[in-house]
């Protein structure tokens, strides 16, 4: 997390995991974005990477600069396929649950020829 006041009278809080995202965002090459972006140069806001606040905004907050509570999370472009993981899962479950029976029944068969002397 960083901290810097901008020329404008703002505070600029950013999370350096998003840098590639931000890079996309403001078009650049990632070389040493991070200081352009503490210099203001092309800077916007990227969610769940950087955000400018303003002072008001951090004492509303009690002065705590956790970067979640102003920069949120990122938009996520998420092309997971529920219907096509869950049918996958499925089929990985039944298979393990046929495994299952097979070791089971193996099971009782060792132990159906072990002799207990008391």
């Amino acid at each position: 997390m960083d901290g810097a006041e901008g020329s404008d009278g703002w505070d600029k809080l950013d999370n350096a995991d998003g840098l590639e995202k931000a890079n996309k965002v403001n078009g650049s090459d990632g070389l040493d974005e991070a200081d352009k972006l503490d210099k203001g140069a092309r800077y916007q806001d990227v969610p769940g990477f950087c955000k400018s606040v303003s002072l008001e905004e951090i004492r509303a907050k009690d002065y705590v600069l956790t970067p979640g509570r102003y920069i949120g999370l990122p938009e996520d472009e998420d092309d997971f396929d529920f219907a096509e993981r869950f049918g996958k899962l499925k089929a990985e479950l039944a298979e393990q649950m046929q495994e299952e029976a097979r070791l089971n029944e193996l099971i009782r068969q060792n132990l159906a020829k072990l002799e207990v002397k008391e």
